[in-house]
């Protein structure tokens, strides 16, 4: 006997396959997450999140000839502890909608392993966060950022940005429209 269950968590949802499975003589139900393996929930408590929203997204490397990286899963939920993380994909980037890495958050996992020369790319920031980026950590490798005032890494172009970002500068902040990351 098979079955799914969708469970909504916050706006994002996890889809679960339920199988009955003999153990024993014991019948017990197997439930199996389907897409990446994940792991438990994060054991740190939001200390002030202030009612923030915390999602967490996996992605895939961007393809060749492709300005984007494909989102696989997203799933947000009113705590990061509530939260369930990839087991095998590195974090490749935290996005913060306010200044100091405050406020809503989204953990971007690599599907496709640690960041290399190609890196990753976000063609429309507000799918990322509504209210726009103000800061973010760079992780698994990704070390350079690159941000475009419009959507589809086009328009005006920043240059590269080294690093982690307590707050976006140089009029980015809250305006930048896609951005691209990679190991430099």
């Amino acid at each position: 006997m098979s079955s799914f269950e969708v469970s909504t968590v916050g706006r994002g949802s996890v889809v679960k396959f339920n199988r009955l499975v003999k153990l024993g003589g014991v019948f017990g139900a197997v439930s199996l997450v389907l897409g990446t393996a994940l792991a438990a929930p994060a054991a740190a408590a939001d200390a002030g999140s202030g009612g923030a929203r915390h999602c967490v997204e996996v992605v895939q490397k961007k393809l060749p000839g492709e300005t984007a990286s494909r989102v696989l899963s997203r799933t947000c939920a009113d705590s990061a502890a509530k939260l369930v993380r990839p087991l095998d994909d590195p974090l490749i980037i935290t996005f913060w909608e306010d200044a100091g890495y405050e406020g809503d958050h989204v953990e971007a996992y690599g599907d496709s392993g640690p960041c290399d020369a190609a890196g990753y790319g976000f063609n429309d920031m507000s799918d990322i966060l509504d209210g726009g980026t103000s800061s973010y950590k760079l992780a698994g490798g990704c070390t350079v950022a690159e941000y475009f005032s419009d959507t589809y890494l086009e328009g005006s172009f920043s240059g590269l940005i080294y690093g982690d970002q307590s707050i976006v500068t140089g009029g980015w902040n809250d305006n930048i429209g896609s951005m691209s990351i990679h190991a430099g």
